[in-house]
């Protein structure tokens, strides 16, 4: 298996462009390639909520089949049916979740200030969201990836472990920048339009998810590998 993917990266470096495009001509081929794809950060409102409270420490596939398992659940997954359940219940549900125990604490403590305070929705602000509620395991990052899928509200560039990576690989961040996720997002900030903020975090996440993950990206078959400095430099 290893041979025939390096017989395809090989015939795909053929098609590699000598001259690299711009930084925002690349961004705009990925936000139009990410329309045609469904990934697992495409999930709206609470359930987003569930799932960032799930992904800390825990491979993206594990944290899929989780969510796959809360959607199960009798009515979907609803802030009432998650209320319904106990911690043991939710905690053999997350199972192999990273911290699954605590996670699952956190999680029942976030669907009981939902539904106790917010009238089962979530809040419009990342102010709210992230300092006023404080709920347990959302932090900034978080909350501003949340009022992106929930509310399509960017006020700021959302940098994870995907956007971080894939901001270095396509040359669009400096080696310095590459240690830190924080210094990623100063830099990207400079440079990305802010018409683009809202697709940005979004389309990069779930390219990661799809395509160019840490470990085995799929060079081969990536529709933007003729242009990428990754693939077509080593």
């Amino acid at each position: 298996m290893k041979r025939k993917d390096n017989e395809d990266d090989n015939t795909q470096k053929k098609k590699c462009k000598k001259e690299m495009i711009s930084r925002v001509e690349m961004l705009e081929r990925l936000i139009n390639v990410r329309q045609d794809i469904v990934a697992q950060v495409d999930v709206f409102g609470t359930q987003q909520l569930y799932n960032s409270s799930m992904s800390l420490k825990t491979k993206d596939e594990i944290t899929a089949a989780a969510m796959l398992r809360l959607h199960q659940l009798e009515n979907g997954l609803t802030i009432s049916s998650i209320r319904k359940l106990t911690i043991s219940e939710l905690d053999q549900l997350l199972i192999p979740v990273g911290f699954h125990k605590k996670k699952a604490h956190q999680i029942l403590t976030i669907a009981k200030t939902l539904e106790e305070s917010y009238d089962n929705d979530i809040p419009q602000t990342t102010l709210e969201l992230y300092q006023q509620m404080q709920l347990p395991g959302i932090g900034p990052k978080v909350a501003r990836l949340i009022m992106l899928v929930a509310w399509k509200k960017a006020d700021g560039i959302i940098v994870d472990t995907h956007v971080h990576r894939i901001s270095h690989r396509l040359g669009w961040t400096s080696k310095e920048a590459a240690k830190f996720a924080e210094a990623s997002r100063r830099e990207l900030e400079e440079w990305v339009p802010r018409q683009h903020w809202p697709q940005f975090s979004q389309a990069l996440i779930g390219f990661g998810q799809s395509y160019c993950s840490s470990l085995h990206p799929k060079c081969s078959l990536c529709p933007l590998s003729d242009h990428c400095p990754y693939f077509c430099n080593t």
